[in-house]
Formats: structure tokens, sequence, C-alpha cells
């Protein structure tokens, strides 16, 4: 990766978007965009040549998986694709636990950076 994206810390326009799409319902009068329900994985590991790796979710300790994210990462087990959630506090090394379908959770590792090392050479 080139220095740009690695030293890309965040978007603000991003963060922008997501609390302006949470107000809809009070900005233009549309009750009915209460019942919009979105959601925002963190990351999709990629590789090149094989595709998709993963979608990671960080969490902080204390954080509960949402109904609505319940909903996306049981639609991306049914997909093939494997969903992991990131538990920690940053800078310490976050945990890796396995997401399973309708809100479980398996552990998987101690150290993500360990685990994304060996996931990325199978």
């Amino acid at each position: 990766m080139d220095d740009f994206v690695k030293n890309a810390k965040g978007s603000e326009s991003r963060d922008v978007y997501k609390w302006w799409h949470k107000q809809i319902d009070d900005f233009y009068n549309l009750p009915e965009a209460k019942k919009w329900y979105a959601i925002d994985i963190d990351l999709c590991l990629v590789d090149f040549d094989k595709g998709i790796l993963a979608f990671l979710d960080y969490k902080k300790p204390t954080d509960k998986i949402t109904s609505a994210e319940k909903v996306v990462y049981d639609e991306l087990l049914e997909k093939g694709y494997d969903v992991f959630l990131i538990v920690g506090e940053l800078p310490k090394i976050p945990q890796v636990y396995k997401y399973t379908k309708g809100g479980g959770q398996m552990f998987v590792s101690n150290n993500c950076i360990e685990w994304e090392m060996n996931l990325r050479k199978l």
C-alpha cells in the first residue's frame, strides 16, 4: 500500500454523511426514514489473487451487535463470506472472534495481527 493510503486515518466526510443519513427523517420531514437502517463494516480484507478474505467489524469490549448488524452478518455468511469481530481497546492489540449465524461469537485469537498474517498465508 502506498504512503498516502497508509497515512489516511479516516474520512470526515464519511462520518458527516453517516450522521446526515441518521437525520433524514428530521431534515426532510420523512417519518418513514426512521425505519431506514444501515451499518458500516469497518474493513473488508482483500487479496488481489484470492479476492475477499473476510469482513471485519471493530468493537470495544462493551459494544453489542445490533439487530441491523445481525441481518448483514448473517447474509454475508449465507453468501459464503466470513465475518470477524475485532474486539479491544486500541492501541492494545485486539482479540478476534468469528461471528456465527444468529449473533453468536466464537473466540479465535488473542492477537489480531498474528491472526491476519495466518489468514493471508492460506
